[in-house]
């Protein structure tokens, strides 16, 4: 059950963590020049349910079989095995440092009681999307999101991959239609301000994305004319990204419309040949794509450590700030490459070699967790 890389998608998600870090960092706080601009082509939330669409769609593309012969090959063990080992080591190193970064900050006084032990056990089990059970505050904000993948893996693709059998291209259509409807419709009616990486909002976030990319896959089969439709569709696509972004932060639009972009998105680069997709798997695209979910959990822990030691006491000129900004980010895309070739990639394999029987080491990487 062996399938080559889809090169784009790699290029998509590298681009979709960068915006989420460049979001989260306060570009702000390190680049004066660019204050009040800036802003208007980020869209971090929106870039989070861009993972779990690519998230479904390359899960089903990996592992949903093609024949007898690939059906008999598939082991749920060793599917929830590659998952685990996928995204819980640098969780777990993560959640770690900045357990130890909140008791050193307690020692002096500094860390909210806000932050809860319970909270921390909970990070732990991969369990604080969920409602009731959810976190008051997150130790390591992004991981609400490798929750929800994670809830995801256990429940919404098992359902995916039984029920692809009974699918048709017309079914799968709706299914993607109804399902970015029912996302839209929810987020845009959200208090400003509340927290959409707890609970019911969570969840729904990466079920419905999660398996519209599961349904995109079908589609990009049996659905050739729309997947080309969507390829040539790809500048038009982006451009609208940037439009929306602009319009959403102008108050005229929610942000959340982009929502409607990212299916056709994935389809579309599903498809070889345009220039779009050729400067999605260009190699920095590509580096950048290996190194997403670095960048995606390490910023937070950079970001706490600037917080509580760079942005006390006199504000710095701009001049020092921007050079200040340079190595920051310098600093996140170093620890970044290291924590992915001594961490993420060692400690995958051999998670997979240990507990997994006759493990793939070519399966492509799913959305979020890269």
């Amino acid at each position: 059950m062996t399938r080559p890389e889809i090169k784009a998608h790699t290029g998509l998600r590298g681009l979709a963590a960068l915006n989420v870090m460049c979001g989260h960092i306060g570009l702000d706080h390190w680049f004066p020049y660019l204050r009040g601009t800036q802003n208007y082509l980020l869209f971090g939330n929106q870039a989070v349910d861009l993972f779990f669409v690519l998230s479904g769609f390359i899960l089903a593309y990996s592992y949903h079989p093609k024949d007898e012969c690939e059906q008999a090959d598939f082991s749920w063990g060793n599917f929830f095995v590659a998952r685990l080992a996928r995204i819980y080591p640098l969780h777990l190193a993560t959640l770690i440092i900045m357990g130890l970064m909140a008791w050193q900050a307690g020692r002096h006084g500094l860390i909210s009681a806000e932050y809860r032990s319970q909270d921390f056990v909970i990070q732990l089990l991969l369990l604080s999307s969920l409602p009731v059970i959810g976190v008051a505050r997150p130790w390591n904000y992004p991981s609400w999101s490798i929750s929800t993948e994670w809830i995801c893996y256990l429940c919404c693709f098992p359902v995916s991959f039984y029920a692809r059998r009974k699918l048709t291209a017309k079914i799968a259509l709706i299914g993607v239609l109804a399902l970015t409807a029912i996302a839209v419709s929810w987020l845009v009616q959200v208090p400003a301000g509340e927290n959409l990486g707890m609970g019911v909002t969570a969840l729904l976030r990466g079920i419905c994305g999660f398996f519209a990319g599961s349904l995109l896959h079908h589609l990009s089969i049996h659905a050739p004319h729309l997947r080309a439709l969507a390829a040539r569709s790809l500048p038009w696509l982006f451009l609208a990204v940037m439009l929306l972004s602009i319009a959403s932060r102008a108050g005229l639009v929610s942000a959340w419309l982009m929502l409607i972009l990212w299916p056709p998105l994935v389809l579309g680069t599903t498809e070889r040949g345009s220039f779009v997709t050729a400067a999605l798997s260009h190699p920095a695209a590509l580096f950048l794509g290996e190194l997403s979910y670095s960048l995606y959990m390490l910023h937070a822990v950079f970001g706490r450590m600037a917080n509580a030691t760079l942005f006390h006491g006199s504000p710095w000129s701009p001049a020092v700030s921007t050079i200040a900004g340079v190595l920051f980010i310098i600093a996140i895309f170093a620890a970044s490459m290291l924590s992915y070739r001594f961490l993420e990639r060692p400690a995958r394999d051999w998670i997979r070699s240990k507990f997994g029987r006759r493990m793939r080491k070519d399966t492509p990487d799913s959305g979020l967790t890269h």
